[in-house]
Formats: structure tokens, C-alpha cells, sequence
């Protein structure tokens, strides 16, 4: 086929057939090639006009070969027309090209009739696929992870459609709420606040509402009511009101930890700490405790009284304000000894605020860590005026001394220099069940003491006595002979057998003469305090051992962000030792690009504007590169409400990063350097099958018609990467005006019925309302319609029925399309509005599409402040939706 043209006085012969941009080939009934354009002979490497001996399958490798035989060669006999038939075809240099071949059969005077076919290389979207398939399966794998994370953590994340009462939880939210994940959609709303304990449901809401209505966050902990596999528990809940477009608010998204075991301990610490108040300042001794710098942390109310302060003057003050720096200086050697892990004990007249002196025992008693280090000491003092003044004799027969021995809650017990009781008041009655008749004058210490621990005790004691002794009550008197006074912890032993533990302070009793009258021994029940320090322990190694275990970066912080502990997936991560680790802060190793950043979130964190943070931020590794990470960040606080410390998940999204930056300038590039040729080969072809298409033979307009068809999807494609990248960037224009619903509809009906009858399909419109009004920018609400329609015609069978439905209430419309295809299946559900999201991935799929269009669907449509969505029965075909205001 050729055309005149004159140009410059030249005639010449123009074959649009040979010149056309794809490859192209005629073959007659036998496969022979009849004919072939220069894309073709590029395309197998032939060099001359006329083709070699053979036939046109013969170019092809074999399974192709079997692939035409079977696919192409059979719907053209009967239909006339093949489109899109992926072939391997052998190329000048050996090589094999992927190609779609597309092909009529058409009527010939000569030979009856002529297969004409059209070649275009498919390698450039196949590798494409490819690697959307990889970046497919690099998000599987990162969700993996965040579901992972959520369990280690214990904490879970949830999702309320405000709009359309929906919910999402992810799996560790039905873990939490002991809930079966399996199925399918979260529970709806008002499911979700008849899960709350029914005292605690009215507050939730009223939360909740008000943080809807103001568009704030919010947070809360509130029990959630016990089902019969689970009692009661404790839920601490933090999330943010989603706003759409029009200023209304269309979610709410939160995370959720269940903090019962949390919630119990820090209520039996409080407990236990009113309880050991409470005993401390009903203690008629002094009890104080300073820390290893010599600041006080703790006084009872007598140790309050005795130096005449109240707790702001003692608390928080050092031991050298507190006492002056005579006294101090006397104590000096005592604070010296206890500090290096040895006990002391000292008598000491000191002066009172009233002007009066006192007399007082002091018992300095080393705190010491798990690993043997002294954190401080125990300041036991007694004020002994009264003792020293009078003998044993006058306080045993004292009724004041008698008072005070029912009163006290500590066992207090006194023995001749033999080790026969005297005294055994009503405490030492109750926790050891002897009544003190049946001791005092007959029994020694020995009846409630363990015999192996006295044994054991005994060795220690030989290690540094000059003389060893044999066990017996000489253990007791050893220490307190040679220094005048021990506390040690000792094993009692109750009439009925059962054991305590205690605290035993032991003194001499001295007459005015210095001489031994006796012993007092004062002891304190103290298995709570030994269960509580287990259960603290029992907790720090828990935490510890999940934190070092974990697969992601964990670390705990200084407030000044000082790391204070860091765990081995995080020295992984970061390329440091945790020894250099500790030696720096977080400021060291941030990029500098990003240490605003990283402060901020520290200050508000540290000020409780926020509880818990999370951004995205680069490190320096150690060998220099650049690492990004996620970090979730939360602060650790005291009673007081002060900041404590910081604890971080760091997460390694370094991979993710260079994936989506690769991604995100790939789809630039390809779309940008795409439009102008598409758009030059579409206006040519466009030319051709549009006001020269008279002038053709028909095969060959046929041929341009396809290669036009072609173009145009090109073209579709090209564009909608535009879309993706306007989105991305936020340069997506709206002109957004109040447009008649029931018109809009109509008009993306009517463009898109031929589609439709293309696929042998109607479109049929139901419930349609006249009178509906709705904010949009029309021409991007018929790009979604057109996304919409086109996808329900193709995926309808032959002969099957769109259907398009309108419905309103009073503030929503409604746009309903739908089709009776083979419906979506559940596992490819949640990626139906993913970039390049299809059903049917293969090179080989029977419907084409860019896998686009309902991505930039769903994003036009939250822009425009609605939201879109879609149902789907087991192979009933499906009904996507789209829900606007109604104006």
C-alpha cells in the first residue's frame, strides 16, 4: 500500500506498511511469509526485501512454536482476530526477544486469505513486572515484621472507618482482646466499645467522642469486661482522629497494649511501699536511708522528729548539710566503712534542735546490687537516753517498757549473758506461736532457729574470729562481743514448723559499769519485702531477656540520651560494640541533617506533650555509611510525673528506603521520557485509522486500527504514572464545584457503554435519585467512574450485566458498581487498591491493565473527602462502592 506525496519537485512512493513502528509480517495459509516491514527484518535479522525459504513459525523457539499452533493459529480460523499472544522469537544474533503478537485473518483474491500479524517487544514490561513483584514481596516481608514487632512488643495496632463503621485490627489486637483473628474484617464499632468493662464503656465514648470532635488525640486505661476464658484485664489505648478534606472527621487510628500484669505490679509496689511506711513511721526507732553519694532518700517520721526537719528539709540533702561538718566528721570512718560493704555500729550523743542531748545506737547496713556493689546503706538508729540511764532490771519491770514492747510490731527478744530469754513481747508471740510463758526463764534463741543455718553461720563467723567457736548461742554472741552490734537476715522457725525470714539486730545490754547484763535482739517479718524484691527481679530479668532477644534494635536512654542499655540487634544495626555504644549518646551517631529533628521529638517527650514518638531518621554507622531506621520511642516516668528514662525500638528500613527511592524515580523517569514519543505515535496512528483510513486497503487499516488501539493504552498508561507521581508529590490539581450526582453518572455511563459492548456487556442504572448534589472536581470523578465501569466490563462474562446503583441518607451519597465476574479472591482482597495491584500478574493474562488505576482511584476519591471500598462474595462476582458528602 503506498501513497503520493510531492516534497521539494521529488515524487516519491511512501509504504506506511513498511514504515510502521512495530514489527509486522503477512503470511499466507501455509505459514509462508508473504511479506514483512523493516521493524521485522530489524527484528529476525533479514537483511534483503524478499524472505528466506521457510515459515513464519519456523522464527519462533519451540514452545512458542506450540503456543502458535495452539493459540494463535486456531482463534483465527474462527474468530478472525488473536491479540496479545506472548512468543519467544529467535533474533539475528541466536538471541530470543519476548513478544505479544496480535494478528487478523483477512480475505485474498489469490490464495483465499492472508494472516496478518503485528509484533511488539514485551522485555521492558516484563522486567517492570518483575520488579513490582519484588517490591510486592519486600512489603509482604516488612509486614511480616511489623506483625512480629506487635507481638514481641505486645502491643497492636486498630483502625476505625468512621465513615463506614468498619474496623481493622491487627493480630495482636485479638490476641489482646482473646479473640480468634480468623474471621476476616475487625469487629464494627459498636462491637468494639461492648468489649469494655460495662463501669468503663460510658468513659471510653465520652473519650473517644470528644477526641473525635476536637480533632485531638487521646488516651486512656480502662478494663475491658471478662469473658469465661479470661478475666478481667487492663488495656492502655493511644491514637488520632483522621480529618478528611471537608474538616470532618473520617477515623480514628490507635495503638493498644494490654498493661493488666503492669498495672498489678505497680499497684502491689505502691502497696507494698505504704505498707513498709506505714510500719516505718510506726517504729518508735530512727530509720533513715542515704545513697552512695550521701544523700537521703528516706526517713521515717522519728528520724523526721529527732533532727527536727520536715521531709523537704531531709529528703534530697546531703549527710554533711544534714548533720554540719563536726558531726560529720565524727560519723566519717562509719560512712567510710558501711560505703566499702561492711556493717558498722557506734553509739553517738548528739544534740537535738530542742538544745537536748541524746544518746543513740547507730547501725550503718550496706545495700548492696545483685553483682555485690554498694548502692548505699541503711542508717538504724536508736535513741538509748532512756537505757543508758536506767538498768535491764528497771525496764523489765517498767510498765512503760512493757507498753511499748505490746505496741511495736517488731519481735523483740532479750536474753541473760547465758542466752535465757527474759523478755518476748506480743509481736515475738504472734510470729513465732509460743506463748512467752512458755519461753521466758526456759528456752533459748536456739527453739526458733534453723540448727544448719546457725552451723553455717557458724563457719563464717571462724573466717575471721581469732578463736574459732562451736555453734550454739556463741554464734550470736561473736559479732556483737567484738563490735557491739550486727544485723543480719535469719531464718525463724514457728511453732507449727513453718519458716519466715527476718531481719535480727543484735546489741549488748551494758549496766552503768560497762559490764554485759545481757542481749537484745530486735527482728523484722520481712518475707514481703523479699517477695516484692523477687518479683522486681523476677521483672528486670524478664525484660531484660526479651530486650536482648529481640530481633529489632532496642535500647534504653538517659533523658540526656545517654544510652544506658543496648541490645545486640541494635550493635548489629549500628556496627558498634555495646561497650562503645554506652560510651556515646544517640547525638553522636545521628546524621547531622537530622539531629533537629531527633531533639525535638526527645523534648516533647521528656516535657509530656507526647507518651510515645515515632519517626524516621539516619544514622552513621560505624564504618561511615548512612543507615535509616524506625524508631519508636517512648518515656519512662516517676510517680512525680518526671521523666526517667527513654526506651526505643530501632528498626533497619535502610532496604525499604533505597526500594521506594529507586521506585518513586523509575516511575518519574519512565513516565516523563514515555509521554512525548507515546503521544507523537499515537497522533500518527491516530491520523491514519481516523481521516485517512478511507484511503487504506482494509487489512492494512485493520493493522492500524490495533497499533492505534495500542497507542491509546499506551497513552492510558503513561498518564496514569503521572497521576502516581502528582499524588506522591501533592501537585494534583481539583477544581472542585457542586455538581448533580445523577449527571455525572449518566454522562460516565454513556462514555464508557461502547467499552462495555466490546465485551458484549450492558450497563443497566438502578435506584437512580434526582436531586443529589455532591462537592467534586468532575473530570477527575470520571476518571475514577471510567476506572470503575471499564474494570466491571471486563471482568463481566459474555452477555452479562453491569449494574449501577444511587442511594443517599442524609449526609452521604452512595455510588454502587456492580458485576457478576468470578469476584475477588480473599487472598488477593487487601492488596485490590495497591500500586500495580492485579489478579492475574502473568504476561500470559487475558485482561490488560496497568494495575494502576484503582490506586489513583482511591486517592482521588479521599482527596475529594469520601472514601471507596468494595464487597465480594465467594465467586459472586463484586460491587466496588464510593461514598462522598452530600452538599
Amino acid at each position: 500500500m503506498t501513497v503520493e506525496r510531492s516534497h521539494a519537485n521529488t515524487d516519491a512512493q511512501v509504504d506506511l506498511f513498511d514504515l510502521a513502528p512495530c514489527a509486522m509480517v503477512v503470511c499466507d495459509r501455509q505459514g509462508r511469509v508473504r511479506r514483512f516491514n523493516r521493524a521485522f527484518a530489524r527484528l529476525v535479522g533479514w537483511l534483503g526485501k524478499a524472505p528466506p525459504e521457510g515459515r513464519f513459525s519456523d522464527l519462533l523457539t519451540r514452545p512458542s512454536q506450540y503456543i502458535f499452533g495452539s493459540q494463535v493459529l486456531p482463534p483465527l480460523q474462527l474468530a478472525g482476530a488473536v491479540e496479545e499472544i506472548e512468543l519467544d522469537i529467535v533474533g539475528p544474533a541466536g538471541g530470543t526477544h519476548a513478544v505479544l503478537l496480535s494478528g487478523v485473518q483477512l480475505d485474498d483474491p489469490d490464495t483465499g486469505w492472508l494472516h496478518y500479524f503485528s509484533l511488539t517487544m514485551t522485555k521492558a514490561r516484563r522486567a517492570y513486572e518483575r520488579e513490582q513483584l519484588d517490591a510486592r514481596s519486600l512489603l509482604d516481608r516488612k509486614q511480616e515484621y511489623l506483625n512480629l514487632a506487635e507481638k514481641l512488643a505486645r502491643v497492636g495496632h486498630w483502625h476505625v472507618d468512621l465513615v463506614q463503621r468498619t474496623s481493622f485490627w491487627s493480630p495482636e489486637i485479638y490476641a489482646i482482646h482473646g479473640m480468634d483473628p480468623s474471621g476476616g474484617t475487625g469487629p464494627s464499632f459498636d462491637e468494639i466499645m461492648a468489649r469494655y468493662h460495662d463501669d468503663d464503656r460510658e468513659a471510653v465514648l465520652g473519650i473517644i467522642g470528644g477526641a473525635i470532635a476536637a480533632h485531638e488525640p487521646f488516651w486512656f486505661q480502662k478494663r475491658l469486661a471478662a469473658t469465661a476464658e479470661r478475666g478481667e484485664r487492663i488495656v492502655e489505648a493511644s491514637g488520632l482522629v483522621e480529618v478528611g478534606a471537608g474538616g470532618q472527621a473520617t477515623g480514628v487510628f490507635g495503638v493498644l497494649r494490654d498493661v493488666t500484669d503492669t498495672v498489678k505490679a505497680q499497684h502491689d509496689l505502691e502497696t507494698s511501699e505504704e505498707r513498709y511506711r506505714l510500719l516505718a513511721d510506726n517504729v518508735p526507732g530512727m530509720i533513715g536511708y542515704w545513697d552512695s553519694n550521701m544523700v537521703c532518700r528516706f526517713a521515717n517520721r522519728a528520724y523526721l522528729e529527732w533532727f527536727g526537719r520536715s521531709p523537704e528539709a531531709l529528703i534530697g540533702r546531703t549527710m554533711r548539710q544534714v548533720l554540719g561538718e563536726t558531726l560529720y566528721a565524727l560519723n566519717r570512718p562509719y560512712i567510710e566503712g558501711v560505703l566499702a560493704g561492711i556493717d558498722q555500729a557506734f553509739e553517738r550523743a548528739i544534740v537535738k534542735p530542742s538544745g537536748e542531748t541524746g544518746d543513740t545506737w547507730a547501725n550503718y547496713v550496706p545495700d548492696l546490687d545483685a553483682e555485690g556493689r554498694v548502692r548505699g546503706f541503711y542508717a538504724l538508729v536508736t535513741d538509748i537516753t532512756e537505757l543508758k540511764q536506767r538498768n535491764l532490771a528497771e525496764l523489765a519491770s517498767n510498765a512503760l517498757q512493757s507498753a511499748v514492747l505490746s505496741s511495736t510490731n517488731f519481735i523483740v527478744i532479750a536474753t541473760t549473758p547465758e542466752g535465757v530469754v527474759t523478755v518476748f513481747n506480743k509481736a515475738a508471740e504472734a510470729a513465732l506461736g509460743y506463748a512467752a510463758d512458755e519461753v521466758i526463764g526456759k528456752q533459748t534463741p536456739a527453739l526458733w532457729h534453723d540448727r544448719d543455718e546457725v552451723i553455717e553461720r557458724t563457719r563464717e563467723v571462724n573466717r575471721v574470729l581469732p578463736e574459732p567457736i562451736e555453734p550454739g548461742f556463741a554464734t550470736f554472741l561473736a559479732l556483737p562481743d567484738r563490735n557491739g552490734m550486727v544485723s543480719r537476715d535469719w531464718t525463724f522457725i514457728r511453732k507449727d514448723g513453718s519458716r519466715f525470714p527476718v531481719r535480727l539486730n543484735g546489741s549488748r545490754i551494758l549496766d552503768a559499769s560497762g559490764t554485759v547484763t545481757g542481749y537484745l535482739g530486735v527482728a523484722e517479718d520481712i518475707t514481703e519485702r523479699r517477695n516484692a524484691e523477687m518479683a522486681l527481679r523476677s521483672s528486670e530479668e524478664t525484660f531484660r531477656a526479651a530486650m536482648e532477644n529481640a530481633s529489632i534494635g532496642m535500647t534504653i536512654m538517659e533523658p540526656p540520651g545517654r544510652w544506658l542499655r543496648v541490645n545486640r540487634a541494635l550493635t548489629h544495626l549500628l556496627g558498634y560494640s555495646q561497650e562503645e555504644l554506652l560510651e556515646l549518646n544517640f547525638r553522636a551517631i545521628t546524621h547531622p541533617d537530622d539531629l533537629d529533628q531527633s531533639d525535638l521529638v526527645v523534648e516533647q517527650l521528656l516535657a509530656g506533650a507526647v507518651d510515645t514518638s515515632t519517626i524516621e531518621k539516619r544514622y552513621v554507622h560505624k564504618t561511615g555509611r548512612i543507615v535509616w531506621a524506625q524508631l519508636n520511642i517512648s518515656a519512662v516516668r516517676h510517680p512525680d510525673g518526671r521523666p526517667q528514662y527513654l526506651i526505643a525500638q530501632v528498626q533497619d528500613i535502610t532496604e525499604r528506603r533505597e526500594v521506594e527511592r529507586v521506585k518513586d524515580a523509575l516511575i518519574s523517569t519512565v513516565s516523563h521520557e514515555l509521554r512525548t514519543p507515546v503521544t507523537s505515535i499515537r497522533g500518527a496512528l491516530g491520523l491514519l485509522a481516523g481521516s485517512m483510513a478511507d484511503t487504506l486497503p482494509p487489512d492494512v487499516a485493520k493493522l492500524i486500527g490495533i497499533a492505534n488501539k495500542n497507542s491509546e493504552r499506551l497513552n492510558l498508561l503513561v498518564n496514569d504514572m503521572l497521576d502516581i507521581e502528582k499524588i506522591a508529590s501533592g501537585k494534583m490539581q481539583f477544581n472542585v464545584s457542586r455538581c448533580d450526582l445523577d449527571g455525572l453518572v449518566a454522562a460516565a455511563i454513556e462514555d464508557n457503554a461502547p467499552y462495555a459492548e466490546h465485551f458484549g456487556v450492558s450497563m443497566v442504572v438502578q435506584g437512580s435519585q434526582a436531586g443529589l448534589y455532591v462537592a467534586v472536581d468532575a473530570a477527575r470523578f470520571q476518571q475514577v467512574m471510567s476506572n470503575l465501569l471499564s474494570n466491571a466490563a471486563k471482568f463481566s462474562p459474555p452477555g452479562g450485566q453491569v449494574e449501577i446503583c444511587i442511594s443517599a441518607t442524609d449526609t452521604l451519597c452512595r455510588i454502587a458498581i456492580t458485576d457478576h465476574g468470578q469476584g475477588i479472591s480473599p487472598a488477593f482482597a487487601p492488596h485490590v487498591f495497591a500500586k500495580f495491584s492485579q489478579a492475574d500478574s502473568s504476561a500470559t493474562r487475558s485482561r490488560s491493565g496497568s494495575g494502576l488505576g484503582l490506586h489513583i482511584s482511591r486517592e482521588i476519591i479521599e482527596q475529594l473527602g469520601g472514601a471507596i471500598g468494595f464487597e465480594s462474595p465467594s465467586h459472586q462476582g463484586a460491587t466496588f462502592w464510593i461514598g462522598l458528602p452530600r452538599v
